[in-house]
C-alpha cells in the first residue's frame, strides 16, 4: 500500500476527522508546500483547535502514535504550521516550516471526515 492510500478515521467527542497519506509509490519525501497541495482540505485553525482543546481525550486511534500530524493551520508571523506528536500522551508537537523541511513517510495530514 502506498503512502497516500493511508486513512485512518477516528472521532473525537462528536467531530469525525481522518488522517491521510500523501506520498506516492516510490516517493519518500517531498517539500511541506507541496504537501499541504495534495491534501487542501487539511484542518486549519478550527480543526486545530477543537483537536489541540481534545489532545487528551480518548478516541485517538493508536495506530497514529508513530505519526507527526500536520495541519494547516499557520503559526501567526511565521510560515511555520502546526503539527501534533507523541511522547507518552497526545501532546502538542513543534510547529514546522513547510518550505523548508521535507515532510516523508512518518507524517500524516488531519482533515475533516464527513
Amino acid at each position: 500500500m502506498a503512502h497516500k492510500d493511508i486513512c485512518i478515521k477516528f472521532e473525537i467527542e462528536g467531530r469525525r476527522f481522518k488522517a491521510v497519506g500523501f506520498l506516492s509509490e516510490g516517493e519518500s519525501r517531498i517539500e511541506g508546500e507541496q504537501m499541504l497541495l495534495r491534501v487542501p482540505d487539511a484542518v486549519g485553525e478550527e480543526g486545530y483547535s477543537c483537536l489541540n482543546e481534545r489532545r487528551h481525550c480518548h478516541g485517538w486511534p493508536r495506530q497514529l502514535w508513530k505519526y507527526r500530524l500536520a495541519t494547516a493551520r499557520r503559526v501567526q508571523g511565521s510560515n511555520l504550521i502546526s503539527c501534533f506528536g507523541w511522547t507518552q500522551v497526545f501532546c502538542l508537537g513543534s510547529s514546522c516550516d513547510p518550505s523548508t523541511d521535507d515532510w516523508g513517510i512518518n507524517v500524516l495530514v488531519l482533515c475533516p471526515c464527513a
